[in-house]
């Protein structure tokens, strides 16, 4: 009797990772709807958020970051977090939406988007600062998941195109942002959109150069230091100046 108990939970577990390996190769097409520019739908970003999907998704970035998306198994991202792969796949159905998940919450240009809409003040030089700061700062906490991203972004075209909204999302807001600097009359008139990929086209340039790949060996520099110098470069180059009309002082 205990040995048919026994088999039948086996089966049942089987049955149950073969229903979510299945689901790998059958996700419907609505189910990567994208709501934030990640092919993430809002339903799943709502389900990850569960403490045990944050223990999943921190062991994956661990696995994918030693192994590459491609070495990397789901048994062992499981193992990785202390739980059965039915669990794992309970929760995203396939590596790809595990690797989307990751991508997501550890992306190419980390926290920008949250501090854009809840940290700053409207005070020009401090605004940037806390955002290039924050960049970098999350840059060197996460360089080696942030390699392997980039590293199999050139591999996998469905990595390589969510990859590559991250940047055009966060320039967009930061365009936003500086379009109402425009408005209020403390930046001179430009392309906002543009300014916004020069801002972030510095600090991924020196977090790419010396960050990632420099990695120990690199300059030592405080990290606000090179942000205070790039602010302070950026800012001298869009602040209205005071012969222009309606031109505020940027505050310090």
């Amino acid at each position: 009797m205990k040995d048919s108990t026994e088999e039948t939970r086996n089966l049942n577990a089987k049955s149950q990772r073969r229903q979510g390996m299945s689901e790998e190769h059958s996700t419907p097409p609505d189910r990567d709807a994208s709501t934030a520019g990640l092919g993430v739908s809002s339903e799943e970003e709502t389900k990850w958020q569960s403490e045990t999907a944050q223990c999943i998704i921190r062991a994956a970035a661990r696995v994918f970051s030693d192994q590459g998306y491609s070495g990397a198994t789901t048994r062992a991202i499981a193992a990785e977090a202390g739980v059965n792969e039915v669990t794992l796949f309970r929760h995203f159905g396939s590596k790809k939406n595990l690797m989307l998940a990751v991508i997501n919450q550890r992306s190419v240009l980390p926290g920008v988007g949250t501090a854009l809409a809840s940290q700053l003040t409207g005070d020009y030089r401090q605004d940037l600062l806390r955002i290039g700061t924050h960049f970098l700062s999350r840059t060197s906490e996460r360089r080696n998941e942030i390699l392997m991203t980039l590293f199999e972004a050139q591999r996998l075209p469905e990595i390589r195109d969510i990859i590559a909204e991250v940047p055009l999302r966060q320039q967009k807001a930061l365009g936003q942002y500086l379009r109402h600097q425009i408005e209020r009359g403390v930046v001179r008139d430009m392309d906002p959109e543009l300014a916004a990929q020069a801002f972030f086209g510095m600090f991924f340039a020196y977090a790419t150069s010396y960050l990632m790949l420099a990695g120990p060996e690199g300059p030592q520099i405080p990290l606000e230091t090179v942000a205070a110098l790039f602010v302070d470069i950026f800012v001298e180059g869009t602040v209205k100046s005071e012969a222009e009309p309606n031109a505020p002082h940027a505050k310090d």
